[in-house]
């Protein structure tokens, strides 16, 4: 199964005129490290493993629990990806999520290296910051 979705998100992605960055986020990432107003927490220490996938035009947010392997939350929608500033378009969501259909959302978008992913912007009127790590 592992090897089948990174194949499918690397044809995805081969078959895209996307620019570079957008070539670069494809795949699989974990949320590392990240920060809400100010407040900084390391992925290790929560009780959920959260992941955001991208195709060439889609992205997937799926939040994990570790000791169930049962999904809590799960995000669909597309995004666009140009000169560093990453937006995405809320199109499906889980039920305790749902006012969150139909939202866009705009980030400041850095990659340090290939296996690195820093977003910073604001979200639902927090700021945050994130550091992704790459799966696949």
């Amino acid at each position: 199964m592992k090897s089948l979705l990174t194949a499918i998100i690397v044809f995805t992605c081969l078959l895209s005129q996307a620019q570079t960055d957008s070539e670069k986020i494809c795949g699989v990432w974990k949320l590392d490290q990240s920060a809400y107003d100010g407040k900084f927490s390391d992925s290790s220490a929560n009780l959920k493993k959260r992941y955001k996938i991208f195709t060439a035009t889609h992205f997937t947010v799926i939040d994990v629990n570790p000791k169930t392997n049962i999904t809590n939350t799960n995000i669909f929608g597309t995004y666009t990806l140009e000169n560093g500033i990453y937006k995405e378009n809320l199109l499906n969501v889980t039920g305790d999520s749902a006012y969150m259909i139909g939202k866009k959302f705009s980030f400041t978008t850095r990659f340090d290296g290939e296996n690195i992913l820093v977003q910073l912007g604001s979200f639902n009127g927090m700021e945050i910051q994130e550091k992704w790590v790459r799966v696949l």
